[in-house]
């Protein structure tokens, strides 16, 4: 009897033992612990956490629904999920899942939802997200700061209450073939010195792993804060601001990635511009397509842009915008030699438009059928900025005439046109301004016209230049030819010089007021000119 009793006793030792330890563990194959915690049954994920060898790796195989906060301190530790396992904060006020100083942790096959943010990884932690779904949080799906990495793939970030997913403080987060949607505030964001890549992964591979962000109640993509983003084949659609942002001393590369790899970036829709770029920042748009969006494709204000081999379509104000300073390389590559054109093309005000002292380079640009619907110009510089033809540029079928108001190819206030390659070496360098509905060129209050190296400005509906308050046009090696109205018209006080290269024009030169003057010594005017009386110069 005794010995029953006993024997009885040491059972009874035994199963309280088991119901205080996890439900299932066993070591791999290299010395890793694996725990499997069914959260039906009652068990918790930071109670396995707290079991085996802190110095060698953990795993914790998830089933169920766990409401719990769950805190990662130790490194090496996978939390997997099996199918429909999901981890609901307890407590709302905190992360879901915390890293804490944590090192190569692995989230795999989970969802995360109900807590301030899916997952927060701080203070140096490193982190791997594969396979989840991160939503209904309020605020972040996900947040990686003060110098924490984190890395996900094959994810879906939705209906979170602060934005997508965010790296802050020197942090890094890379987003790879995954769908970021309908997030209130920023799809993606790096701010205060941080790194956002977006469809290369972290070791730079040359397979892009392509990202949809959509819907999303603020801007797509935002890097902010002396922080730097790559974006490379990812489509960026509907996002209720700017489809992506570079601001506040940052950079963005799109369309580019690492190692040489060219991803076309689809930016489509989006409520404010499709690429904007200001406060000192920098950008590079490369073989991507910019379209509809609500205003205007490319702006940069204050900054400077790269855009080359891209598509600008169909924007609701203007193709690319450079304004207050801002600088743009439009068909030209960061190095001396590179060309690669764009298309702009159907936006609703100009395809360029220039403000504030602004500048564009551009080389091998097709830019048409822009202010069609409305009087506007393929081209518009005001206020003290200019525009240098490289080369190669094709200025056509823009423009149109709403009563007085007219349209055409290029439109000037006291800003210039430079026709010249400049110290680029690129040949050849010939342009071409025609079939545009309104003049070619139209340039007043003190503007410069400079056309030289084998310019053409025909066919187009009025004038082929016309000049206006104090209009200045030199032309050496230019044809204006086949032109509605006149080769020339002068207004106000402006004038034309020719030479020394010849230019052939056929067609009229006129001068409306005796002010203003043509000075075309012997042999710099080939063709059919025909002078008007009131050119005085002349």
């Amino acid at each position: 009897m005794t010995r029953m009793l006993r024997t009885a006793s040491t059972a009874l030792v035994a199963l309280a033992a088991l119901a205080l330890a996890p439900p299932v563990s066993a070591n791999g194959p290299h010395g890793d612990k694996t725990v499997r915690v069914d959260c039906a049954q009652g068990k918790s994920i930071n109670r396995a956490l707290r079991h085996g060898d802190e110095r060698k790796p953990l795993v914790v195989i998830v089933e169920g629904t766990c409401t719990e906060n769950v805190v990662v301190e130790r490194d090496d530790v996978t939390l997997q999920g099996e199918p429909g396992a999901t981890i609901v904060a307890a407590d709302a006020s905190k992360p879901t899942l915390s890293l804490d100083g944590a090192h190569r942790v692995v989230v795999t096959g989970l969802t995360l939802s109900g807590g301030r943010d899916g997952i927060a990884a701080t203070r140096g932690s490193t982190l791997e997200v594969g396979v989840c779904v991160l939503q209904n949080n309020a605020r972040f799906g996900l947040i990686v700061s003060y110098g924490g990495t984190a890395a996900v793939d094959n994810c879906v970030i939705q209906n979170n209450g602060g934005g997508g997913a965010v790296a802050a403080n020197g942090a890094q987060l890379v987003v790879t073939n995954s769908t970021v949607r309908n997030n209130t505030g920023n799809g993606l964001a790096a701010v205060r010195n941080s790194h956002l890549r977006v469809g290369q992964d972290t070791a730079g591979s040359l397979t892009p792993g392509p990202v949809t962000v959509q819907g999303n109640t603020q801007g797509g993509i935002v890097v902010s804060d002396a922080s730097a983003g790559i974006v490379v084949a990812t489509r960026v659609e509907a996002n209720g601001g700017h489809g992506i942002v570079s601001q506040s001393s940052s950079s963005v590369s799109i369309g580019v990635g690492t190692l040489g790899l060219v991803a076309p970036v689809k930016i489509l829709g989006n409520g404010n511009s499709g690429v904007s770029i200001y406060q000192a920042s920098r950008g590079l748009v490369q073989d991507s397509l910019v379209k509809n969006n609500t205003r205007d494709g490319v702006r940069i204000e204050g900054s400077a842009a790269t855009v080359i081999g891209s598509q600008i379509r169909g924007n609701g104000r203007y193709g690319i915008a450079s304004l207050n300073s801002g600088s743009a390389r439009i068909g030209l590559a960061d190095s001396p030699t590179g060309t690669s054109g764009n298309t702009i093309e159907n936006n609703v005000l100009e395809g360029v438009h220039l403000v504030g002292a602004s500048s564009a380079w551009m080389f091998g640009n097709l830019i048409q059928g822009n202010g069609t619907t409305n009087a506007r110009f393929g081209i518009l510089a005001v206020e003290g900025s200019a525009v240098r033809f490289v080369g190669l540029n094709t200025i056509t079928g823009n423009g149109s005439i709403a009563g007085t108001v007219v349209g055409g190819g290029v439109f000037l206030r006291a800003s210039g046109l430079y026709v010249m390659k400049g110290d680029f070496d690129i040949t050849p360098n010939t342009n071409t301004i025609s079939g545009n509905t309104g003049d070619g060129v139209q340039a007043i209050e003190n503007s410069t016209v400079e056309l030289r190296d084998g310019m053409t400005v025909s066919g187009n509906t009025r004038n082929g230049v016309f000049l206006i308050h104090g209009g200045r046009m030199r032309s050496q090696g230019t044809t204006v030819s086949g032109n509605a109205a006149n080769a020339i018209e002068l207004l106000f006080g402006s004038t034309v010089r020719f030479g020394p290269t010849p230019s052939t024009v056929n067609g009229t030169i006129a001068c409306d007021d005796a002010e203003s003057s043509v000075a075309a010594p012997p042999a710099t005017v080939l063709g059919t000119p025909a002078f008007g009386a009131g050119c005085t110069g002349f």
